[in-house]
């Protein structure tokens, strides 16, 4: 299928747009529904989680061909597919992360678009990163939770050994 440029630009806005997930309460459903939905959403993720590699993909692939450029084309392209530079590096740092760690990613398709950006920043720690794959860290939210957990003990480490000092 080929896709006119206003066609991809009104896709990838709706992408733009999507709102950060919250939690559902299934609580107050019949049990079938509720395994139904969560069902449903775990597809849903694991769909977003692939079509962000593609893309990933596809973007690292037109980076290569027009990398020589030094005209900054490979830029102006990704913004007429609707792509800004920063979500174009996340997704290509991401799709990078994963190719370097994909022999300790089991479930890569339930771990969250959002949580795998995360993760594969330069500066996530190491244990952070290892608690994601391990699936410890489900939620781009207990990863951010676990981030400044993180640096208030490292903190706090920082004032004791101050304190200790004559």
């Amino acid at each position: 299928m080929n896709e006119s440029p206003d066609s991809v630009n009104e896709t990838s806005e709706i992408v733009k747009k999507e709102p950060e997930s919250v939690t559902f309460d299934y609580s107050s459903m019949d049990n079938e529904t509720a395994t139904f939905l969560q069902e449903k959403a775990n597809n849903i993720v694991r769909i977003k989680a692939m079509s962000m590699l593609a893309v990933a993909k596809e973007l690292k692939e037109a980076q290569g061909v027009l990398s020589n450029n030094k005209t900054g084309t490979f830029l102006v392209w990704c913004k007429s597919v609707g792509y800004e530079k920063s979500t174009v590096y996340d997704y290509i740092r991401t799709l990078d992360y994963i190719v370097r760690n994909s022999d300790n990613i089991e479930n890569l398709e339930s771990i969250k678009p959002s949580l795998l950006f995360a993760i594969s920043k330069p500066s996530a720690p190491a244990e952070l990163q290892k608690a994601v794959l391990d699936g410890d860290i489900t939620s781009h939210k207990e990863y951010q939770e676990a981030l400044k957990a993180k640096a208030e003990a490292e903190q706090e480490a920082k004032k004791a050994i101050e304190a200790k000092e004559p």
